[in-house]
């Protein structure tokens, strides 16, 4: 109860102890209290999920706010105050994809948006955080399969 902070309906005592009186068996008083057990660390998985996914939430907002500035994977985990280690291993866990291939995803996708509004090559690269326009350009025909020119 300390741990939720507030009363959970499976963890209410006056229910807990009617739900008690009424078995009249070991085996039975087994089954229920496995069953609480159960409900118990079912919950506190789902606790922990949301914790992970709303921290990586926090991640990418902090990653589409500031994508256009060379953001490390260390700056990151200063920002929200994890080891870069931990960050790594739990943005691979809830996004499936690693950082850095997130940062250039949401780099590239935002240079096709700029691409196709006939935005110049060597601003859009400067708009989505390289500094060097030949760099984007390899990275951008990698990311998409051609290069910006041909992609405009």
């Amino acid at each position: 109860m300390e741990y939720y902070n507030e009363q959970q309906p499976f963890l209410e005592m006056q229910s807990l102890e009617s739900e008690i009186e009424l078995i009249n068996n070991l085996e039975g008083l087994k089954i229920y209290f496995e069953q609480i057990i159960e409900n118990l660390v079912d919950d506190l998985c789902n606790n922990a999920k949301e914790q992970k996914v709303q921290i990586i939430e926090t991640v990418k907002d902090y990653i589409d706010e500031n994508y256009k500035e060379d953001i490390s994977l260390d700056d990151v985990a200063d920002y929200i105050s994890f080891s870069k280690y931990y960050l790594s291993k739990l943005f691979k866990e809830v996004e499936g994809i690693n950082y850095k291939d997130y940062l250039i995803k949401v780099r590239m996708e935002e240079a096709k948006k700029r691409l196709k509004e006939g935005e110049k090559i060597k601003v859009v690269a400067c708009e989505v955080g390289y500094s060097d326009r030949n760099y984007f350009s390899r990275a951008f025909k990698k990311y998409t399969g051609i290069s910006p020119g041909k992609f405009q």
